[in-house]
């Protein structure tokens, strides 16, 4: 039977571009992912969750380009899973793999130009592209938004977003805070970002979790337009 979860929108990398989550009617792939720890909303944060925040602000602030692995799994009757790997380069652009089931559609959105292709089909060029939020300006209001803030054992820390802040850049969710799980390298970047969060489907709270995976930074090269 098919199933269709509405008013839930796919949110990767933070944020490429948002999509409709669409309907499916038999089971989505399925990607794990870790439990972020839960969090007292009452609790303060201690200093040295806090200080890896603030570094990873800066860190990120200067970081020219980078790759990612971003997933988002609805969990309905049948779970839906939207993957998108890509590549950012600021002041130039992003390119990225999108995979919805079996579709997979590839695009690059350059400062002058967007161009998309159904893999394995040509490329055309896009008229009228819809505008793109900045991936790394929204990672930047998750850890100016992000509080309670926790150590965890490693190089990481958890938190909460509030409903407020995530609603504001795209995360699909309801009144109750979302919860948080950041690691870090040892230059202080973020390496990976776990957002697990709730949204209501005609009444119904269904299980989000998006994860997005960083790497390569300032290694990823020049982008261009297809030949």
């Amino acid at each position: 039977m098919t199933n269709c979860v509405r008013g839930a929108r796919a949110f990767a990398p933070l944020v490429i571009v948002a999509l409709a989550a669409g309907c499916s009617s038999g089971p989505g792939a399925k990607r794990a992912a870790s439990s972020a720890p839960a969090v007292s909303s009452s609790a303060s944060a201690d200093a040295p969750a806090t200080a890896a925040v603030q570094r990873a602000k800066s860190v990120l602030a200067a970081v020219k380009s980078y790759r990612f692995d971003a997933a988002q799994t609805i969990t309905g009757t049948h779970p839906v899973t939207t993957r998108e790997i890509g590549s950012v380069v600021r002041a130039q652009g992003v390119a990225y793999t999108l995979t919805v089931g079996r579709a997979r559609t590839q695009t690059i959105r350059l400062r002058t130009a967007t161009y998309v292709r159904a893999l394995p089909g040509r490329w055309s060029r896009v008229r009228q592209p819809r505008p793109v939020a900045d991936p790394t300006q929204t990672l930047a209001q998750v850890l100016d938004g992000i509080v309670d803030l926790r150590s965890t054992a490693g190089s990481g820390v958890v938190g909460q977003l509030p409903a407020t802040v995530a609603t504001a850049i795209g995360v699909p969710t309801t009144a109750a805070p979302v919860q948080v799980t950041l690691t870090f390298d040892v230059a202080g970047h973020v390496t990976l970002l776990l957002l697990r969060t709730t949204t209501s489907v005609h009444g119904r709270a269904i299980p989000v979790s998006l994860v997005t995976t960083y790497s390569s930074f300032d290694r990823v090269p020049a982008l261009h337009a297809p030949a």
